[in-house]
């Protein structure tokens, strides 16, 4: 199963990214100044919260179906409770991304780092802040609504849904820190070629071994 080896890689990868990272705490200030704002102010809206994470479920649904070119049919949201229909149509490919996403993708902190591709100045500060106030939002919905009575995971099986969200949340995470120092095009670039000469070096390593034997 080709997420097994991808979950290790990408997880090897956050590590590595946080080693990267910490030397150059000082530029993180903004982000963890976000993050600390988000966990502060959310006691003026901790009565809303749930249904703000709901809402934000399912949108992050609806997206990433849009993107798969699914029909859509319907988004409501509800404090606890939410429903996204449409219809799969000749396109049947994503279905597990679509009904996963949310527990893997910060749509909120993705959206404020595309801005802050075209942004200058001290105002990239500003979303820095934002990228830490959303991230610690998304990091809050994963905390409250990821477990095993999820339908969203139990369709795929629950080691397999685990996987590909552990798979996919070390990806983003790695990539959303690596855009605060570079931004989020120059991150992903940096970050896959990193991977790449990482994968290589295991594959050679391993190979060296057996053939060794």
């Amino acid at each position: 199963m080709v997420y097994i080896p991808a979950a290790i890689l990408f997880l090897f990868e956050l590590y590595r990214t946080a080693m990267v990272i910490i030397p150059q705490y000082q530029q993180y200030k903004w982000f963890v100044i976000g993050m600390a704002g988000y966990y502060i102010l959310g006691v003026f809206f901790k009565k809303n919260r749930k249904f703000l994470q709901t809402f934000s479920h399912e949108l992050t649904h609806t997206i990433v179906a849009m993107l798969f070119l699914r029909k859509m049919h319907s988004f409501t949201a509800e404090r606890g409770e939410g429903v996204m229909t449409y219809t799969t149509g000749r396109f049947r490919l994503g279905s597990t991304m679509i009904s996963l996403s949310p527990y893997f993708l910060p749509i909120f902190t993705i959206f404020f780092m595309l801005i802050r591709h075209v942004v200058v100045g001290d105002a990239v500060y500003i979303f820095d802040a934002l990228i830490g106030f959303t991230f610690a939002f998304h990091l809050g919905c994963f905390a409250a609504q990821t477990g095993s009575y999820q339908t969203d995971i139990q369709q795929n099986g629950l080691f397999y849904s685990y996987l590909i969200i552990t798979t996919f949340l070390a990806l983003n995470i790695s990539i959303v820190l690596l855009s605060i120092d570079s931004n989020l095009f120059p991150a992903i670039k940096s970050y896959f070629i990193t991977a790449w000469e990482d994968l290589n070096f295991a594959i050679d390593f391993i190979y060296s071994k057996i053939s060794a034997i």
